[in-house]
């Protein structure tokens, strides 16, 4: 599935899922979100 394995597979951040979930992160939570809802719609 691409929403669970799109961070460790393929986006190009040096982040754990963890740490997204912090507040400090949060704006490159929301870029990743956005990015992983692109790509699914567009593979679909």
């Amino acid at each position: 599935d691409i929403k669970m394995n799109y961070i460790t597979n393929y986006a190009q951040i040096n982040i754990s899922r963890d740490d997204l979930k912090k507040s400090i992160y949060s704006k490159v939570a929301d870029l990743l979100r956005k990015e992983i809802d692109f790509v699914t719609k567009e593979l679909k």
